[in-house]
């Protein structure tokens, strides 16, 4: 029973911990935690400790040292030796021949083969299992407890936002958003329930209705993980009406029409490609477009890591501005202290991945650096700007989300420095000149989350796409620099073969058909916003080009762009 509560406690306490590392989000500290299990593990084996207040024990000792080997035994020890064992099959055995040892062994119904795994010194009783057995069960259980709680903590939280965000922005109904939330990929996600506020507009998501957590809509803002704050406390922020739409020019073109049909098929029932919404442009003017049953033109949809590139139009237009610069270093106050190398960071090391920053872009791991930052964290930027140097800055290239929303509150100190409201920026300095509603989803702390968390309808991404076919300028007025879209386009070297630029994909990706035949059809000065589940936004300068494809294709080769584009192209002859 001792052991039993003394392993509760520990328990708690580390679910205690796993709290405070999702209240603390960001500045949460891996070399604590560590430090921290240590000492519940001390404290553990120190529960584990058999006391002897008594004085039981030693008396015990001194008489069966003074009775000799157990042939010279009298009647007498032995019939304490046969309590001992009897006391033993009630709970413990007791073995002290080493001299200042004393070993308590907690046994089990029936285990016969222990006596030729311990040995006949600790095989007394052929029942008995070691404290150290024990123990290490105990932490592995524990452990495993400890990681299914954080694991819990993400899929709540993943849970919640998506709904959140589908439900209130999106403005789906909750059976069309079962598919993203409940496919058979996401099986275990049916593992988490939720529950919907109409009133307040948040929903909640919890494990068995453990490690809930809340994500709260707020209009012209999104969705909010209410991380290391209260739900209430996210108060909604009066945003003016966004500028309407102008109307789009439509010039039908059969042939695209026909290929953009095509990508609603599902010619492999095994990777379902789940089209959403495709848009094709050719000089600022629609050939093609389509919908799935449920979704609009108007619809706002996630774009995943499509956001990126939105991100480097504000970074850009900060720069027109004077408020950023690509060499400017010492970037954020948390670099700032002496000696700290990540000061020598620049705003072009950023733009182009290449900080040198360590940090896990892996999404199989539910505890990577990613998840946690998207979905544990407070602050997505801080998580990520706490990260140590992996290498000098500018010398190696490695995808990263983080970079993104590091920049993202760069962007948010300047407007701030600047006087403007940065929550306002996004729509005054781009989305307002060209006509779109995009929404940019901010953490809790405030910043833009522009490395996932962007919805925006498939004709508003065609509209972003674009101003990026003419070079930055549109309706006559330039929004980017000078340049610009040539920097954001030039190859990044330290990238794999010039693939990256930047926060612009040059090449596809091997999951989009980027090395199947039909990617050498696409014209080489073609470059792409790709983000996950299928997002694509593809610009094709020469041919006065644009494409996006929204979707849920959830296995990663599910979706061909490469073969979709070739013959958008093979269609305008």
């Amino acid at each position: 029973m001792e052991l039993v509560q003394a392993a509760g406690r520990v328990l708690l306490e580390q679910v205690q911990v796993a709290d405070d590392d999702h209240e603390r989000g960001a500045q949460f500290v891996r070399n604590d935690r560590e430090e921290v299990a240590r000492e519940r593990f001390l404290a553990l084996l120190d529960a584990l400790r058999p006391q002897d207040p008594s004085g039981e024990e030693g008396r015990r000792r001194e008489g069966r040292q003074g009775g000799g080997e157990r042939g010279e035994q009298g009647p007498a020890q032995e019939r304490a030796r046969s309590e001992d064992e009897e006391g033993a099959q009630q709970g413990e055995l007791e073995d002290d021949r080493a001299e200042g040892h004393r070993l308590t062994v907690y046994q089990f119904p029936d285990c016969p083969r222990q006596r030729s795994r311990l040995g006949p010194r600790l095989c007394q009783n052929e029942h008995a299992v070691t404290p150290l057995l024990l123990l290490l069960a105990g932490a592995a259980l524990l452990w495993g407890l400890v990681h299914l709680l954080r694991v819990a903590a993400i899929g709540a939280a993943y849970k919640a936002k998506a709904l959140c965000s589908g439900l209130f922005l999106s403005g789906r109904t909750v059976e069309s958003l079962r598919t993203d939330v409940s496919d058979d990929s996401y099986r275990i996600l049916r593992l988490f329930r939720v529950s919907v506020d109409r009133h307040r507009r948040t929903v909640t998501g919890s494990f068995f209705g453990l490690r809930a957590r809340t994500a709260v809509y707020r209009p012209g803002l999104g969705a909010t993980l209410a991380i290391g704050t209260r739900p209430d406390a996210l108060e909604p922020k009066a945003l003016p009406a966004s500028a309407a739409r102008p109307d789009w020019e439509h010039r039908p073109l059969e042939p695209v029409q026909r290929a953009v049909d095509r990508t609603f098929s599902e010619p492999d029932p095994l990777k379902l490609r789940r089209t959403r919404a495709v848009v094709v442009l050719r000089d600022g003017r629609i050939l093609a477009e389509r919908y799935a049953p449920g979704f609009g033109e108007a619809m706002p949809l996630p774009g995943w890591s499509m956001g990126k590139s939105v991100l480097n139009a504000l970074v850009g237009i900060s720069v027109k501005e004077g408020r950023l610069s690509l060499e400017q270093k010492n970037l954020l106050p948390e670099w700032s202290a002496p000696g700290d190398a990540r000061s020598a960071i620049t705003l072009e090391d950023l733009l182009r991945m290449r900080s040198g920053l360590e940090f896990a872009e892996v999404y199989k791991d539910p505890l990577s650096d990613v998840t946690r930052m998207l979905f544990a964290s407070r602050s997505a930027a801080l998580f990520a700007a706490a990260k140590p140097l992996r290498a000098p800055p500018g010398t190696l290239w490695a995808y990263q989300s983080g970079t993104s929303n590091i920049l993202s509150r760069i962007v948010r100190l300047a407007a701030e420095k600047a006087g403007e409201d940065p929550l306002l920026f996004p729509r005054r300095a781009l989305f307002d000149p060209l006509g779109m509603r995009a929404v940019p989803e901010p953490d809790a702390a405030g910043d833009f989350v522009f490395s996932s968390f962007l919805y925006a309808s498939a004709r508003d991404w065609a509209r972003f796409g674009q101003l990026y076919a003419q070079d930055g300028v549109w309706e006559g007025r330039r929004l980017l620099p000078e340049g610009w879209v040539r920097f954001s386009t030039t190859p990044t070297p330290q990238s794999p073969e010039g693939r990256y630029g930047a926060h612009w994909w040059l090449r596809l990706s091997r999951e989009f058909g980027g090395e199947t035949e039909a990617a050498g059809r696409i014209p080489p000065d073609a470059f792409h916003a790709m983000g996950h589940e299928g997002q694509v936004l593809s610009v094709l300068p020469s041919l006065k080009l644009v494409a996006v494809r929204l979707g849920m294709s959830i296995r990663v080769d599910a979706w061909d762009h490469a073969a979709f584009l070739a013959e958008v192209v093979d269609a305008l002859g």
